[in-house]
């Protein structure tokens, strides 16, 4: 039932696009191809298996989307980055990369879909370690995250 009201919700923002006369959806039908921008390097969203194929949670969901409008779908692989300007220089149709609208600008500038995906951050450290048991707990103390992510913004 998710995967289906994830795919419905997907293909439904495809109908809106800010960036053209057509709108998104009648562009991909002229087109055939939905053109996806991801990075396919953040497991287990988009990433590539031992093989070398592109696969992952996002590019399965967009895969499900692109078979159920009966068009192809082409991935283009980019860095971070360069993903949203991708996005509005038209470069591709959608972005598939667990992407968050989290600023003002963001939220309107692009249109997003009904989330399809939700998880949670986590704190992991050594087995060793016992002082830290919440966030609150790394104030003051060194960390690692990647360099875009939102999940430490509200953090104490």
């Amino acid at each position: 039932m998710l995967k289906k009201l994830s795919i419905a919700a997907l293909a439904l923002t495809l109908s809106v696009s800010a960036f053209a006369k057509e709108s998104l959806l009648e562009r991909i039908n002229n087109k055939g191809t939905i053109t996806v921008g991801t990075e396919g390097t953040y497991a287990p969203y988009t990433y590539h298996d031992a093989s070398g194929k592109l696969t992952g949670y996002d590019v399965e969901v967009t895969r499900a989307v692109a078979e159920k409008l009966d068009v192809k779908v082409e991935f283009k692989e980019t860095q971070w980055d360069a993903m949203l300007a991708g996005l509005k220089g038209e470069r591709f149709d959608l972005v598939a990369n667990q992407v968050a609208l989290t600023s003002p600008e963001r939220r309107a500038t692009f249109d997003k879909s009904e989330s399809y995906s939700w998880d949670g951050a986590a704190l992991l450290v050594r087995e060793d370690e016992t002082k830290i048991k919440t966030p609150a707990d790394v104030k003051g103390v060194k960390t690692a995250q990647t360099l875009s992510s939102k999940l430490w913004r509200d953090c104490p």
